[in-house]
């Protein structure tokens, strides 16, 4: 499970991978310093998130255990912020939010051309968006697909996929962000 092929599936090797990891989150921990809220410890998970998103616009394919190392940072800094503000909806409604839009998205991708790798990485942004923006980033992921699909199938014909991934980081690194007060 946790070889190197299994993991970068060939796209990136393993010193650009974790360089690609470190290096995004601890830009994210920089540009959140200023904004003094304890979510912006989150940011600290976005760097697995951003390899996986690398690999699947190359390999349409989102890595089991990147996802799976996201989730378990996510986990921890929420269970973390829970003891720091005494308050167990802290990590109880993100992972209800996260839970719910997996459950869902699971019954849907076997009907659709979403893949189950796409279920998983709402799931988990789910757990770190935990609010109703994750409703903006699941429409704006998709409104940057269909462009994206439209410039493909412009010049490459309509037979192509399309990977979701890329977009829905980059979605919910935008919301987040914005939220934290750093963007306009």
């Amino acid at each position: 499970m946790w070889t190197k092929e299994r993991l970068l599936r060939g796209v990136l090797r393993p010193v650009q991978a974790i360089t690609l990891a470190t290096g995004s989150s601890l830009i994210l921990l920089l540009l959140t310093w200023q904004a003094q809220k304890a979510e912006a410890a989150l940011g600290i998970a976005i760097g697995p998130l951003v390899v996986a998103a690398v690999i699947d616009a190359r390999r349409y394919l989102l890595p089991d255990p990147l996802l799976l190392i996201s989730l378990s940072l996510l986990i921890g800094i929420r269970l973390f912020l829970a003891c720091v503000h005494c308050d167990p909806r802290t990590l109880v409604y993100p992972l209800g939010i996260g839970g719910l839009v997996y459950l869902v998205l699971a019954q849907v991708s076997h009907r659709t051309s979403m893949g189950m790798g796409d279920a998983k990485l709402l799931g988990i942004l789910g757990i770190w968006i935990a609010d109703e923006r994750l409703f903006l980033v699941a429409l704006s992921a998709s409104l940057i697909a269909l462009f994206q699909s439209a410039h493909v199938a412009h010049h490459r014909g309509w037979t192509c996929r399309i990977p979701l991934g890329p977009a829905l980081v980059a979605s919910a690194l935008f919301f987040w962000l914005w939220d934290l007060a750093i963007l306009p």
